[in-house]
């Protein structure tokens, strides 16, 4: 039990370094709309919509 959780907190050291490092730079980056909308246009009958803009703003030189 400790060896899992001792190998998870690495690997989410390592992810938090990884990004740490990507997000120093002059890079690229992606801004991120999301929306989520429930109806329910009769009983029993639930609907889901699920929209996601993905904008790239930036250049990779």
């Amino acid at each position: 039990m400790a060896s899992s959780r001792r190998s998870l907190l690495l690997l989410v050291l390592a992810a938090i370094a990884a990004t740490a490092t990507a997000a120093v730079g002059d890079a690229p980056f992606v801004v991120a709309h999301k929306k989520v909308a429930l109806s329910r246009p009769g009983p029993g009958v639930e609907r889901l919509a699920v929209t996601l803009n993905l904008y790239n703003q930036g250049a990779a030189f």
